[in-house]
C-alpha cells in the first residue's frame, strides 16, 4: 500500500510539473513569407524499386509577393517522371491571394 501511495504521488508530481509549454504555431501570414525557404521530402524506396521525391523552394520578394518552385521526381517499374511548376502568389490579405503559374 505504501508503494502504491508513493508511486501515485510521484506520477502526480511528474504530470503536474512536467507539462509541456506549447510554442505558438508559425502561421504563414504575408509578414512571415519574406526570405528563402527550402523544403524537401523523399519516401523510402519500395520493394519493387519505386522512388518518390519532392522539393519546394519559396522566396518571399516582399510581404505581399511570393515566388515558389516545386519539383516532383517519381520512378516506377518502367518509367521515370519529373514534374515541376513555378508559381507566383500575390497576397491581398491574410486569407486571400492571387495565384499564377
Amino acid at each position: 500500500m505504501k508503494v502504491l501511495v508513493h508511486s501515485f504521488l510521484f506520477l502526480f508530481v511528474i504530470v503536474s510539473k512536467g507539462q509541456i509549454i506549447e510554442e505558438p504555431l508559425v502561421t504563414y501570414l504575408p509578414s512571415s513569407l519574406t526570405g528563402l525557404s527550402i523544403t524537401g521530402h523523399a519516401y523510402p524506396t519500395s520493394a519493387i524499386g519505386d522512388v518518390h521525391k519532392s522539393f519546394m523552394v519559396q522566396y518571399g520578394v516582399s510581404k505581399s509577393l511570393q515566388l515558389e518552385l516545386q519539383g516532383f521526381y517519381d520512378t516506377y517499374i518502367l518509367s521515370e517522371r519529373f514534374r515541376s511548376s513555378v508559381l507566383a502568389k500575390v497576397y491581398l490579405n491574410e486569407r486571400l491571394y492571387l495565384l499564377g503559374g
